[in-house]
């Protein structure tokens, strides 16, 4: 079969009848859900995700046993259609070899190959994936073969593109909230926005915040941190591909752990990101709850990160449960509610009880 593309609206409007009404940003009522069986986060979980068990996996010893370095891309290609076919599309569409050579260093057997693919997936994903001048993000690929991606125009860091729509807070400024002495960075290094250094009630963030949250917004160097909401989706929907790979790969021989932390960060981050511009940037938060795109985009997204997050792997880092802890907060949980309900969708049901 042919892939289709699907815009983000149309993708959405196949998997689910929620109307959109007027924006809705009051604090919902009742206690959160993680992911709603009744929205688009949950609906993309039951009707898109081809999200399979352990005992389903197809078996990839015979790959690993007849595994030669120099069919290595035969060797990627067949393991991820057995396991992962978004990631083997991920590949296709950036045009295989050349993309997978600029993020595979080590090939002289499976057992390398198979521990550095969640990276490889990872990284060319960022290259299928355009941010100027609208969002392209590269999500899934559906049961049915089809190709789910999703656009949504603007949320731009003032300082990427001339261009947008709506620009948005620098994600470095996450780092200015209350809920950052919590889990804050570990050292300062180039990080300017933080308050907070070391240790908190749920440790310390030892290598995200330095990579993505980094520099000072109002100066005029360009950094990583000076990014608005756009990349921070966009480096959220290529940590879901980490878990994914790292989770169908978890009987191949490789588990990398880094995923978990990585991916339940990221929730932490969008969460509280949604949180400070309702409050602080009230036009930029009109503007992502009113647009279809984005709250398609963000719940679609949302729920397939639960999806992975919720399996059992083995080998993770001892704190996995305090960043899980933080993202399950329930002021947190409730800023994902509020976009549900700017979707048209008030009756709430727990997906993963």
């Amino acid at each position: 079969m042919h892939p289709i593309r699907l815009s983000a609206t149309t993708a959405l409007a196949l998997i689910m009848q929620c109307a959109t009404p007027a924006v809705v940003a009051a604090a919902p009522a009742g206690a959160p859900v993680v992911v709603d069986r009744n929205c688009a986060d949950g609906d993309f979980v039951l009707t898109v995700e081809d999200f399979r068990e352990p005992s389903q996996f197809p078996g990839i010893q015979d790959l690993i046993n007849s595994y030669q370095s120099a069919s290595y891309l035969s060797f990627i290609d067949g393991v991820l259609a057995r396991r992962y076919p978004t990631g083997k599309r991920i590949i296709d569409i950036a045009g295989g070899k050349p993309a997978v050579d600029r993020w595979l260093w080590s090939k002289n057997t499976a057992s390398q190959v198979l521990g550095q693919l969640s990276t490889v997936v990872h990284e060319v994903g960022h290259g299928i994936d355009k941010s100027v001048p609208e969002n392209r993000y590269f999500v899934a690929r559906s049961k049915s073969g089809a190709d789910v991606v999703f656009t949504a125009p603007g949320m731009h860091g003032k300082g990427t593109t001339s261009n947008s729509p709506k620009y948005s807070m620098a994600r470095s400024l996450l780092l200015a909230d209350l809920d950052n002495r919590k889990r804050p960075p570990a050292q300062r290094g180039t990080i300017t926005t933080s308050k907070e250094f070391g240790s908190g009630s749920h440790g310390s963030d030892r290598d995200y915040a330095e990579t993505y949250l980094n520099g000072d917004p109002a100066n005029t160097k360009f950094e990583s941190g000076d990014q608005g909401f756009n990349m921070l989706v966009e480096e959220w929907t290529q940590y879901i591909n980490s878990m994914a790979v790292t989770y169908y790969l978890s009987s191949g021989g490789t588990t990398r752990t880094s995923d978990r932390h990585a991916l339940l960060t990221h929730l932490w981050w969008i969460e509280r990101y949604l949180a400070k511009i309702r409050v602080e940037q009230p036009d930029q938060y009109s503007y992502l709850i009113a647009s279809a795109p984005w709250r398609q985009t963000v719940l679609s997204l949302w729920g397939r990160s639960w999806r992975y997050l919720t399996s059992t792997l083995p080998g993770m880092e001892p704190d996995s449960g305090q960043v899980t802890e933080l993202a399950r907060q329930p002021h947190l949980l409730d800023e994902i509610q509020r976009l549900r309900a700017g979707h048209g969708c008030d009756n709430p049901v727990e997906l993963f009880p």
